[in-house]
């Protein structure tokens, strides 16, 4: 359990450019998505630079791809003139040509034509939050006036498709959305999406309950069970239809079998559980590592988990002697020694997100959350079981 500064390889810089969001979703985590802050040109500028900094040159054998992600709040709502900002100052500093991809996760509400323009100019890479068909997608994702969403984004989506940007989504499933298969393998191909991900409604932050956790043992088997219809049904109906859309779980589990556990932990990093992989620069500057959703901090501290601020340092390497980082990575280091003792699916994971841990458990050092008792040891049974039936999807077109 060492920290250099030669081993940090930050692959992702999320950065958030307002805590706002004009959606006030049911399962959201974010405790001050009311605040309408926007990050000064200040803290770009520092962001911007310090991305670059830290980014390996392209000509280099240990090269890793950067991502620069704008997410947490509605990150439209900072407007054209930001992303503007932001690009200026890439073409500035990024001399030397680095790789550095962009992207945004958005619910589209806010998009149009200038968007859209800009973002196929700049290459931008967009995905969008939904939840599947109207009244799956309206029961959670609402605006601040209780009503619905669907609409609104859809609009969205259809306007990148005219622009032929191509529809990437993340799905929450909540235990509802979960009876509908189905359904939502239906809106997927029917509105041609050419990538889905699935997050599952879970405690984090703000967000003290899940649909997905059961009160007792035999309410958590019913969850994982549903969990396991879901899956399976829709994975099936996606197979035999010669797999027309990449599933994000899918693809990962495909590769692990591929490779054999074994060889795993040579070709998948887990940015969430090694110090600096991935960081998260607040509005005010505000720098967390590990799992992004740890810059929501606690009910009592938001800023527990902050391991420095951007305007302080020229690259992300600087962070390493900082007290509360040395002390998280401790504590999230026992929490994986736990899972490598104790589950027989950590090679998949390794270790799983940190920030499940702290807000299920309330410490890192714990195993088991309910993410990874369905987004892993459930799926991972589901798409083996459906490899051996079915044979590699490789055989199909992806």
């Amino acid at each position: 359990m060492t920290m250099s500064a030669a081993s940090v390889r930050t692959q992702l810089i999320l950065l958030q450019p307002t805590a706002f969001c004009n959606l006030n979703c049911n399962y959201c985590y974010l405790p001050d998505r009311q605040n309408s802050t926007l990050m000064s040109d200040e803290v770009l500028e520092a962001a911007i630079k310090c991305t670059v900094n830290s980014t390996l040159a392209t000509n280099e054998e240990d090269s890793v791809d950067t991502t620069l992600l704008w997410h947490s709040g509605e990150p439209l709502v900072a407007k054209l003139a930001h992303y503007e900002k932001a690009v200026s100052y890439l073409k500035q500093y990024n001399i030397e040509n680095k790789d550095i991809v962009l992207a945004i996760q958005t619910n589209a509400i806010l998009l149009n034509q200038s968007w859209c323009d800009f973002f196929l100019e700049n290459q931008f890479r967009i995905a969008v939050s939904i939840d599947g068909p109207e009244h799956i997608h309206n029961k959670n994702r609402v605006g601040w006036d209780n009503k619905g969403s669907f609409s609104k984004v859809m609009r969205g989506c259809e306007l990148l498709k005219k622009n032929n940007m191509g529809l990437f989504c993340i799905t929450v499933l909540t235990r509802s959305s979960l009876e509908h298969p189905n359904e939502l393998y239906d809106f997927y191909k029917e509105h041609e999406f050419y990538r889905v991900g699935f997050n599952i409604d879970e405690i984090i932050g703000v967000n003290q309950r899940s649909s997905m956790k059961g009160s007792d043992t035999r309410e958590q088997d019913e969850a994982i069970a549903t969990y396991r219809h879901f899956m399976e049904t829709f994975y099936q109906r996606w197979y035999d239809d010669g797999c027309p859309f990449q599933v994000r779980e899918f693809d990962h589990l495909h590769q692990v079998i591929k490779m054999g556990p074994e060889c795993i932990a040579d070709h998948y990093n887990n940015l969430s559980s090694t110090p600096l992989s991935s960081v998260a620069i607040a509005a005010d500057g505000d720098i967390t590592t590990f799992s992004p959703e740890l810059a929501t901090g606690t009910l009592a501290d938001p800023k527990a988990f902050v391991v420095g601020n951007i305007l302080n340092i020229k690259q992300f390497s600087d962070l390493l002697p900082n007290h509360n980082l040395q002390q998280l990575y401790r504590d999230i280091f026992k929490g994986q020694e736990l899972c490598a003792k104790e589950c027989d699916y950590y090679a998949i994971c390794q270790g799983g997100e940190p920030c499940d841990k702290f807000y299920e458990h309330g410490t890192f050092a714990a195993s088991s959350t309910t993410d990874c008792t369905l987004s892993v040891r459930t799926l991972t049974d589901v798409v083996l079981k459906k490899v051996i039936e079915n044979g590699s999807p490789t055989q199909q077109t992806l």
